[in-house]
């Protein structure tokens, strides 16, 4: 558009009220999604400040547990050395997650306390309880290693042994992990396993539940679970007679299809677990089967 005198109208254009007010709320918009930001930067400072704070105080903590008087823990299992390991430690830190030990060093008459061990805790054993003490867990090797030198007794099943005399359920829980993440991935489970289970654990317990629940789940297929072949069919049998409330729980578990549970329904003290809903809904399942008569004992064939 001209102006009179023909020159182009040099005016600017006045924009639209629409447009106008879309620009007044782009403008609005931009500190809404910069002040979120700045909160969301704000949130993972907090965090950062509290994990570090948390590190610290756990830090503290450990160093307040390697303080004060000592306990001299020897054993009185056999072992191969002429020498076997003697282990001084404080004992703020072995009774923090023992039982045995807090009621044992209640009243320490000298420094450092004599404590023995009892014969079902060898030095190796009580290792894996060292380390899980001072680092929280053991490596899974420990069992890979050990299935591949030919032992049968993965030490996990040693370490949750321990953790009950010791009266460590954490201790127990960590074994209990460690067995459910080897068993069947880089070890199998044998007869000679189930016959150490059935002679060295109480009944009911975490660990003999996981072994019959693991033969139940696992019986009748062809998975790396359990270790069978045509040479190990009378070695099975001999031990399943050898343990005849284990038979009989294994039975019942072949004919109610019992499957493997969670893991954490093997540890101790969680709920569902041992003392839990589940497991005494279960009990009484078995018990009101046993009450309609005796089991049917199926014909227990090995496969390869």
């Amino acid at each position: 558009m001209s102006n009179i005198n023909g020159l182009p109208n040099l005016a600017p254009k006045h924009k639209s009220s629409a447009s106008g007010t879309q620009c007044i709320q782009d403008k609005h918009k931009m500190p809404d999604k910069n002040a979120e930001m700045q909160e969301k930067q704000r949130e993972v400072d907090r965090r950062r400040r509290d994990q570090l704070i948390e590190e610290v105080r756990i830090q503290e903590d450990f160093s307040k547990l390697l303080q004060g008087a000592c306990v001299k823990v020897t054993f009185s299992a056999s072992t191969a050395d002429d020498k076997p390991p003697v282990f001084h430690l404080p004992i703020t830190l072995i009774s923090a997650q023992s039982t045995f030990f807090n009621t044992t060093c209640s009243n320490p008459a000298s420094d450092p306390l004599p404590i023995t061990l009892p014969p079902t805790i060898t030095p190796p054993t009580f290792a894996l309880f060292l380390r899980f003490l001072y680092q929280g867990s053991y490596p899974l090797s420990t069992d890979i290693i050990s299935a591949r030198c030919g032992n049968p007794i993965p030490p996990s099943a040693a370490a949750w042994l321990a953790g009950h005399v010791l009266g460590s359920p954490a201790f127990m829980n960590h074994a209990i992990y460690q067995l459910f993440s080897g068993i069947g991935h880089y070890y199998p489970i044998g007869p000679e396993f189930v016959d150490w289970v059935c002679a060295h654990t109480p009944t009911p317990s975490p660990l003999r539940a996981l072994v019959l629940d693991l033969l139940s789940t696992h019986w009748s297929l062809t998975t790396p679970v359990i270790t069978k072949s045509p040479d190990l069919v009378e070695k099975w049998h001999a031990v399943l007679e050898k343990h005849p409330e284990f038979r009989k729980e294994f039975l019942f578990g072949l004919q109610g299809g019992k499957k493997i549970a969670p893991m954490h329904m093997y540890f101790m003290g969680t709920k569902g677990s041992w003392g839990g809903e589940k497991r005494d809904a279960q009990k009484e399942g078995t018990e009101k089967e046993e009450g309609e008569g005796e089991a049917k004992k199926p014909r227990i064939e090995v496969v390869e």
